[in-house]
C-alpha cells in the first residue's frame, strides 16, 4: 500500500510540472539573419532583433521560419539596426493588423507583405529608397500609404490588389513607376503623376475602377498597355504633347470619359485604345496617324463626330463598331484596308464617303447601319460602298434577313472587273458556289463578279 501511494504522489508531482514546462511559455523563436534574430509571443507580436538585412525568402520550400504561425501573427515590431526586411519575410500573415519599421530600414524586399490582407496602415520611414515588386500586394484593408522622399523607383504591383486604398502621395524623386503598380485600387479617386516620369507602363492604373482625375507630367511620352484599362469613373485626361505612344486597350472600358485630346506625336491608333468608351462624343484623330486599330473605338455608343486624318491608310477589324450616334464619316482617299465590321451597327450613320484606291473590304463593313438598311443603297439587290460590292441579296439567306455581306480581296468595282477577282463570305461557309436561281458565279445581275458565298 506504501509503495502504491509513492507511485501515485509520484505521478501526481510529475503531471504538476507537464504544464509549466510545456505552457507556461508559448513562444517561439529563432534567426533570420547572420546578425538576427525572431520571437513571436503567445498573444501575435512578432519582434525581429538585432543588425543587417533579413534573409530573402521565398515560396516553398524556403518560407520564412515563422511561415507556420503566420495567421497567429498580430504585430510586427522590427527592430532598430534592422537594415532590409526580406523578400516574403511577411507574406500571408493574414491576421498582421500594424507593423513598426525603424529607421534604419532602407529597402523592402519583393512581395514582403504580400497578402497580409488585414493590414489597415503601414508608415515607410524616409530611409527607405527601395520598395521591391507586390511589396504589398493584395493587402486588401490598406487604406492609406506614404511614399518616401528618396524612393526612385516603385516596383511592379507593388500595391496591385489593395482594394481599399484611398490616397497614395507618391514624391518627386519617383522616376520609374512599374507595371501593374494599382492594378484593382478600385477605392483610389485620384493620383499625381511625378515630373520625372517619363513612362506609364503596362496596366498601371488598370480597373481603378474610382479614379476620377489623373494628373500627367509633361516629360511623359509613352502610355503603355492597358494603362488605364477600366478606369470607369475617369471624366477627363489630359495627354501630354510630348506623348508618341498610346498602347492597345490603354483607355478602354473608362464609361464615363467624356473627351480626350490624341497628341500630333502619336501615329498609330492601337487595337482597343477606347473601346467601351461610352461617353466619349467626339475625337480628332491627329494627322500623322496612319492605322487605326482593331476595336479602336469600338462601342463609343456617344460618339457623334470622328475626324480621321489624310495620313490613315487602314482601318481595323470593328474599328467603330456600335457607334451608334455617329451619322457620317469621311474615308480618306489613301485609305486601301478596312476591316471587318467596321462601321457595323452605327445605327445612325447614313453618310459614308467612300475612298477610291481600296484594296480590300472586311465582311459586314456597315451591317446594322443606317446606310445599310436604307433600300436606296442597294441596287437590283446588292449594296455597294462607293464602287464596291459590299453585300449581296438573295432569297435563300432568310437568317439575315435574304441578305448576305461579303468580303472581297483585289480591286472589283460594279463596272468593270479583272479576272481573278472574287468576293468571299466571312461566315464560316467555305467556297460554296451558289447555284440555280441565286447563281453569282460568273455573273451577278448582268456584272461580271465571281462571288464566293
Amino acid at each position: 500500500m506504501k509503495r502504491l501511494l509513492s507511485w501515485l504522489l509520484a505521478a501526481l508531482m510529475l503531471l504538476t510540472m507537464l504544464p509549466t514546462a510545456g505552457w507556461a511559455d508559448d513562444t517561439a523563436s529563432g534567426t533570420c539573419g547572420e546578425n538576427l534574430t525572431w520571437t513571436l509571443s503567445d498573444d501575435g507580436v512578432l519582434t525581429i532583433s538585432g543588425t543587417g538585412d533579413m534573409t530573402d525568402y521565398y515560396s516553398y520550400p524556403e518560407f520564412a521560419p515563422w511561415h507556420e504561425y503566420a495567421d497567429r501573427i498580430q504585430t510586427v515590431i522590427i527592430g532598430n539596426g534592422v537594415i532590409g526586411i526580406g523578400s516574403y519575410a511577411f507574406s500571408d500573415c493574414s491576421s498582421l493588423t500594424s507593423v513598426s519599421i525603424p529607421d534604419s530600414v532602407t529597402s523592402i524586399g519583393y512581395y514582403a507583405f504580400y497578402g497580409c490582407s488585414s493590414l489597415t496602415s503601414v508608415t515607410i520611414p524616409d530611409s527607405v529608397t527601395s520598395i521591391g515588386s507586390g511589396a504589398f500586394e493584395n493587402c486588401g484593408s490598406l487604406t492609406n500609404v506614404n511614399i518616401p522622399n528618396g524612393v526612385t523607383y516603385i516596383g511592379y504591383g507593388t500595391f496591385s490588389g489593395c482594394s481599399s486604398l484611398t490616397g497614395v502621395t507618391i514624391p518627386n524623386s519617383v522616376t520609374d513607376i512599374g507595371q501593374r503598380v494599382f492594378y484593382g485600387c478600385s477605392s483610389l479617386t485620384s493620383v499625381t503623376i511625378p515630373s520625372g516620369v517619363t513612362s506609364i507602363e503596362n496596366y498601371t492604373f488598370c480597373d481603378c475602377s474610382a479614379l476620377t482625375s489623373v494628373s500627367i507630367p509633361d516629360s511623359v511620352t509613352s502610355i503603355g498597355w492597358g494603362a488605364f484599362y477600366g478606369c470607369s469613373s475617369l471624366t477627363s485626361v489630359s495627354i501630354p504633347n510630348g506623348v508618341t505612344s498610346i498602347g492597345g486597350d490603354a483607355f478602354s472600358g473608362c464609361s464615363s470619359l467624356t473627351s480626350v485630346n490624341i497628341p500630333d506625336g502619336v501615329t498609330s491608333i492601337e487595337r482597343d485604345t477606347f473601346r467601351d468608351c461610352s461617353s466619349l462624343t467626339s475625337v480628332n484623330i491627329p494627322n500623322g496617324v496612319t492605322s487605326i486599330g482593331n476595336c479602336a473605338f469600338e462601342g463609343c455608343s456617344s460618339l457623334a463626330s470622328v475626324t480621321i486624318p489624310n495620313s490613315v491608310t487602314s482601318i481595323g477589324d470593328y474599328a467603330f463598331r456600335g457607334c451608334s450616334f455617329l451619322t457620317s464619316v469621311n474615308i480618306p482617299e489613301d485609305v486601301t484596308i478596312i476591316g471587318d465590321c467596321a462601321f457595323a451597327n452605327c445605327k445612325a450613320l447614313t453618310n459614308i464617303a467612300w475612298p477610291g484606291q481600296l484594296t480590300a473590304i472586311g465582311a459586314g463593313v456597315v451591317d446594322g447601319s443606317a446606310y445599310y438598311n436604307n433600300a436606296d443603297n442597294w441596287v437590283e439587290n446588292i449594296l455597294y460602298a462607293g464602287p464596291y460590292l459590299i453585300s449581296v441579296a438573295g432569297p435563300s439567306w432568310n437568317s439575315h434577313n435574304g441578305k448576305r455581306s461579303i468580303f472581297w480581296l483585289k480591286n472589283h468595282d460594279r463596272h468593270n472587273s479583272a479576272p481573278g477577282t472574287g468576293c468571299y463570305s466571312s461566315r464560316n461557309i467555305s467556297r460554296l458556289y451558289i447555284t440555280g436561281k441565286n447563281q453569282y458565279s460568273g455573273q451577278c445581275n448582268g456584272y461580271n463578279i465571281p462571288i464566293l458565298c
